[in-house]
């Protein structure tokens, strides 16, 4: 069954197919952002945090870019959007899908396999994405225009990339056995399996 999305769902996943794509210009992603107010505010807030302790106010989404980077922005934005379209669900599916996309990404990090660790990154967030719109995954991969290995691993569990998923779902199990295949043909080397997902969980 495929639920209609509502349409701030709708935007959500329109923005976050737009912030998606491989070839977006830095321009590009500062119109997106700076026409959402929401967004807009969040990302200042969260870079003039005491986090960043900085000595000079970041107050335009250009001086943002400029700081960040276009990747960490990306990174970012998606996290906001992916958070607002889970806002109606439970915490835990938000917390699991970010522990998912860190466990995969530091995986990709200590692989010799060579797959793009923002890649990954993507591929544990989006997890649940299913979950949290209540639409198969299928449907919601249409909308985004996310990479071949990534959708073919969401939606099937197939091709170069499905071991990272499969790692975490099996970890998430308590199955130790099975993580340890699975990493082998990736060069993970087994020591690391603990302490990346200690680092993973730690945010």
């Amino acid at each position: 069954q495929i639920t209609e999305l509502t349409s701030n769902k709708a935007n959500l996943l329109n923005l976050l197919a737009e912030i998606s794509r491989p070839q977006i210009s830095a321009k590009k992603l500062e119109q997106i952002i700076a026409t959402d107010v929401a967004l807009t505010y969040k990302l200042l807030r969260y870079l003039n945090s005491a986090a960043f302790s900085l000595v000079k106010k970041i107050d335009s989404v250009f001086q943002a870019i400029v700081y960040l980077g276009e990747q960490e922005i990306r990174r970012f934005i998606t996290l906001v959007i992916v958070s607002e379209l889970a806002s109606d669900k439970p915490t835990e599916l938000m917390r699991l899908s970010m522990v998912r996309a860190r466990f995969c990404q530091k995986l990709a990090e200590a692989a010799t396999a060579g797959h793009d660790p923002d890649e990954v990154f993507l591929l544990g967030l989006f997890s649940l994405i299913d979950a949290m719109l209540d639409t198969p995954m299928e449907q919601v991969m249409k909308k985004l225009p996310l990479a071949g290995p990534v959708v073919e691993a969401l939606t099937s569990r197939q091709g170069a990339l499905a071991p990272y998923l499969e790692t975490a779902i099996a970890y998430e199990q308590a199955d130790p056995d099975s993580c340890l295949l699975l990493l082998e043909p990736l060069g993970v080397p087994p020591e690391t399996l603990y302490p990346t997902y200690l680092e993973a969980i730690s945010f």
